[in-house]
C-alpha cells in the first residue's frame, strides 16, 4: 500500500513565493475548509 506524495501549492499569509513542507497547521489555517481537498489531491494511491 504505497502512497506518494506530491505537495500541491496553496495560498499562503506571508512571503511572494510558495514555501513547500511546512506543517500541516499551515495549511489549515491559510486554506481553511479547503484544506482536506487539498491535501487529498496531493496523495497518489
Amino acid at each position: 500500500n504505497n502512497k506518494i506524495y506530491n505537495g500541491i501549492a496553496y495560498v499562503q499569509n506571508f512571503g511572494n513565493t510558495f514555501v513547500p513542507n511546512l506543517s500541516v497547521v499551515d495549511l489549515l489555517f491559510c486554506e481553511g475548509t479547503r484544506a482536506r481537498s487539498i491535501l487529498e489531491q496531493s496523495i497518489n494511491w
